[in-house]
This record gives structure tokens, C-alpha cells and sequence, in this order.
């Protein structure tokens, strides 16, 4: 009796033993493809991140260059500079 004890006692920590071992074993492949589907999906982000700031590139220089050529021009029509005063220049008096 003692030994079949043995063997079922034997067995069982056997099978524990290989149960631990499919555990670790199954939790680093899963982490393993993680960390690989985590890679692909930061680079497609980042892929997209990069064509969307060169789609939003030409806009923004566009509206830069449209601001820069309105403080250009922008001494005729600024209020500080009277000609754009209600009334004109001349019609204070003078």
C-alpha cells in the first residue's frame, strides 16, 4: 500500500511539474507575441502619425504664407496708420 502511495504521490507532483512547465512555457510565447503585435502596431501608428503630418504640411505652409503676405501688405491696413479710420484722413479738421 505504501508504495502504490509512492507512485500516485510520485505521479502527481509529475504531472504538476509538466503542467508548471506548459504554463511558463505557454506564458512566454503569449508575451512573446504581444511584445511583437505591441512593435507592429507602434510602427503602424507611428507610420500614420508621419503621412498625416505630411498631408497637414502643405496646408500649414500655405496659411503661413497667407499670413505672412497680409503683415506684408498689412501697413495700409492696419487701424494704427489712419488710413483705414472711419471718416478718412481728412475728415478730422484739416
Amino acid at each position: 500500500m505504501h508504495e502504490k502511495y509512492g507512485l500516485y504521490h510520485r505521479t502527481f507532483y509529475d504531472k504538476v511539474d509538466m503542467l508548471d512547465t506548459n504554463v511558463t512555457s505557454s506564458h512566454t510565447a503569449l508575451e512573446t507575441n504581444l511584445v511583437c503585435l505591441l512593435d507592429a502596431q507602434q510602427y503602424q501608428y507611428t507610420t500614420e502619425l508621419d503621412m498625416v503630418k505630411l498631408h497637414l504640411d502643405e496646408p500649414v505652409d500655405h496659411f503661413k504664407q497667407l499670413g505672412d503676405a497680409k503683415k506684408g501688405e498689412g501697413g495700409q491696413n492696419r487701424p494704427g496708420n489712419g488710413s483705414r479710420r472711419p471718416g478718412g484722413e481728412g475728415s478730422s479738421g484739416g
